[in-house]
């Protein structure tokens, strides 16, 4: 299982390193919640606590992924 898979399942937090697809790298906590196939490209649906919302990421752009500890809030 995947660290986005084992996050989701055990319902913590997910340290990302993410580029946009205007090139920006940031780092997130979020909170995994779904993967989702569209427009045949995967993607993580996850509550960002940066943006404090919703957010899909697609998978090919996610640099680094590292589980954490801390419990989801239930988004």
């Amino acid at each position: 299982m995947s660290a986005l898979e084992q996050a989701t399942v055990d319902q913590v937090t997910v340290n990302l390193t993410y580029t946009d697809a205007e090139g920006q790298t940031t780092r997130r906590e979020v909170e995994p919640m779904i993967f989702a196939l569209t427009a045949g490209q995967w993607k993580l649906v996850a509550w960002c606590r940066l943006r404090e919302g919703i957010r899909w990421f697609a998978l090919t752009r996610i640099q680094r992924a590292t589980v954490t500890r801390h419990p989801s809030t239930g988004h």
